[in-house]
């Protein structure tokens, strides 16, 4: 099994939620981070934080907006930082490789 990716995420939503976009220095790339809902059988929607580094960042930053239906691909990873009350919060991501925009 050498090689082979296991962690793949594909995901099929609309964009919710606010759009963040910045450019960092530090990694000298472009990051977006948007949040993708999908109903589940309860016809509730989940909602999945997503984020893009680089020129698919870039391009996501270009075309998304809020309502955006999109197909997407790319891994789980879990991002952890210390919130107001210095608690220690660990959140799932996906990160995006790949993504199609399915319309409006």
């Amino acid at each position: 099994m050498t090689g082979l990716n296991l962690n793949r995420v594909n995901l099929i939503g609309r964009v919710v939620d606010h759009i963040f976009y910045t450019t960092t220095e530090r990694a000298a790339a472009d990051l977006i981070r948007f949040k993708v809902a999908t109903p589940n059988e309860n016809h509730e929607p989940d909602t999945h934080q997503c984020l893009a580094w680089g020129p698919i960042g870039l391009q996501l930053h270009t075309y998304l907006k809020r309502g955006s239906q999109i197909a997407l691909r790319g891994k789980l990873s879990y991002h952890q930082f210390e919130n107001s009350l210095g608690e220690q919060v660990i959140t799932p991501e996906i990160r995006v490789d790949q993504f199609t925009f399915l319309g409006d």
